[in-house]
């Protein structure tokens, strides 16, 4: 999927905007954690849907996301993920619904420094056919991690951690939520992550992503959220959203929203 020569999905191609099969609905949420909350969020996203979050670091959309994977409780309101009503479960109840979170802080949050590809193979796809040594092969060939098997995470680069955390994503994921995904990539691996993610929605799973790149927000957002001040105030189609309206709602200008 992301050796040389693949004639995938070039960035910027978007998935065509799905219909509306609801994967996703929040009815007046409340997300809290030990600082802040969120309150009155309401919105679907569908199958196949990709929706981009904008804003200044700490105005919101970190929670968001970690209310969606289950990370942050939910302290009021109904989020129903394909129906099941999630509000106060555990995060492993939301894994095990489809939902997948993959952290800014690759190395710190989302894999085990010391640790072999092997070992987080083996810890994150348990029950699958084959032996740990197969399927960490596969995955380094589909992914195009230049590492071994036996390689810690802590000495591969930024793209090759990314790709291992895909690597990583189990097939039946239908929710990917990711904070910044090609942060300090280089563009080609930049562009990698996005045919992985694309191709995931046309497999009918959603990606909901935080990025500080609008020029990432507008190429691979159908719908493009904006937090200010700790709170959702825009939620609108990307192709109707300029830098400049972008800016403006990030910066609370009232004329903006």
């Amino acid at each position: 999927m992301f050796g040389a020569g693949h004639t995938g999905d070039k960035p910027g191609r978007m998935p065509s905007r799905p219909a509306d099969d609801l994967l996703v609905q929040m009815e007046d949420v409340q997300v809290a954690d030990g600082s802040y909350a969120l309150s009155d969020l309401s919105l679907r996203i569908r199958k196949g849907e990709i929706i981009g979050l904008a804003g200044l670091e700490g105005s919101g959309q970190e929670l968001f996301l970690r209310g969606l994977a289950g990370l942050a409780r939910v302290a009021k309101g109904r989020l129903t993920f394909n129906g099941e009503d999630l509000q106060g479960r555990p995060y492993l109840r939301f894994r095990r619904a489809g939902v997948h979170f993959l952290p800014a802080a690759r190395l710190e949050q989302g894999l085990f420094p010391e640790l072999s590809l092997r070992d987080h193979f083996s810890l994150a796809l348990p029950g699958q056919s084959g032996s740990e040594e197969e399927l960490c092969q596969e995955g380094i060939k589909k992914f195009s991690i230049r590492a071994r098997p036996s390689t810690c995470a802590r000495a591969l680069s930024g793209g090759n951690q990314q790709r291992l955390l895909l690597a990583l994503i189990p097939e039946n994921a239908s929710l990917l939520l990711m904070e910044h995904p090609t942060r300090g990539l280089d563009v080609e691996s930049g562009q990698q992550v996005w045919q992985h993610l694309m191709a995931r929605c046309r497999r009918n799973a959603a990606v909901v992503f935080s990025s500080a790149d609008f020029e990432e927000l507008k190429a691979y957002s159908h719908r493009i959220l904006v937090f200010y001040n700790r709170r959702m105030v825009a939620d609108q189609p990307s192709q109707s959203l300029d830098m400049e309206t972008i800016g403006r709602m990030m910066a609370g200008h009232p004329g903006a929203v």
